[in-house]
């Protein structure tokens, strides 16, 4: 089993906080758990994957400001159960994108 951690990093037209807080939406949209998040540092920490069955990751966002006006996000996962889901990154991801409209 792969245990390293898949990471991908974008930038966005953003504040930091505004991107916090699509992160949180994106999450919330997929039916992610939140574990842990401190707006300070720029971090979320989640679980995806519901049920005894589903494959299970951990991901991991990092917020920083990229510039003026600008915020960066670096989301890694690193599968927990079956491997975790390849497409639940990208998808993630797309959804940041749809709602600040990359």
């Amino acid at each position: 089993m792969n245990t390293s951690p898949e990471t991908i990093a974008r930038s966005y037209r953003a504040e930091p906080h505004a991107l916090f807080g699509a992160c949180l939406t994106a999450l919330g949209t997929t039916q992610a758990r939140i574990e842990r998040h401190d707006i300070e540092r720029g971090l979320i920490v989640a679980r995806a994957g519901q049920g005894w069955l589903a494959p299970a990751s951990e991901i991991t966002l990092r917020i920083g400001p990229a510039g003026s006006g600008m915020a960066q996000v670096a989301a890694s996962m690193r599968p927990l159960r079956r491997g975790g889901d390849p497409r639940f990154l990208p998808a993630l991801l797309q959804l940041i994108d749809g709602m600040l409209q990359v």
